[in-house]
């Protein structure tokens, strides 16, 4: 068995694309052959002049970032009013207001680091934790799609819902 989901491993190759295209032209060029592959000449001749015309097609090759534009326009379209979150009392909201996540980040950029995430690969984890103490704010840790590696869903009431999640962390 694979410790990967067959849709992580499906998508996993379209998410690292989309996030280089959002990087934009220089995290392209950077890529070389995954994206700008040499011509078959310059391939089999594999000499000097090859390299240095590969070198100049590199430089000659622009992109253009459509990408991260459209995925600033959207986020701000939509933060244009401040995010609306219901079922937390008062005192706790305050608290998330000024640090939601692990680094203190706020819940604007929080918001914004999810929309960042959905916008892009259409796909984010979000845990929140709540511990005994009900007076405590809940901790909120982020996962992008490619830290979610394997999950398994099952039929509840009609919705299909998470019973099992493997997250990779990295330090």
């Amino acid at each position: 068995m694979s410790i990967y989901h067959d849709d992580y491993q499906a998508t996993a190759p379209l998410w690292r694309k989309v996030r280089d295209c959002i990087q934009g032209e220089d995290r392209v060029k950077q890529e070389r052959e995954r994206y700008l592959p040499m011509l078959t000449s310059q391939r089999e001749s594999g000499d000097i002049y090859a390299m240095e015309s590969y070198g100049n097609y590199l430089l000659r090759a622009s992109f253009y970032g459509a990408a991260s534009r459209t995925q600033e326009g959207l986020i701000g379209a939509v933060m244009r009013r401040a995010p609306n979150i219901e079922g937390i009392p008062d005192a706790q909201l305050q608290e998330l207001q000024d640090a939601a996540g692990p680094n203190y980040e706020g819940i604007d950029a929080l918001a914004m680091q999810q929309l960042s995430e959905i916008v892009s690969v259409g796909r984010y984890g979000l845990l929140v934790e709540r511990g005994d103490d009900a007076t405590l704010p809940p901790y909120l840790c982020m996962f992008k799609a490619e830290d979610i590696v394997y999950w398994n869903c099952s039929d509840y009431g009609g919705r299909n819902l998470p019973t099992t999640v493997a997250i990779r962390q990295t330090y």
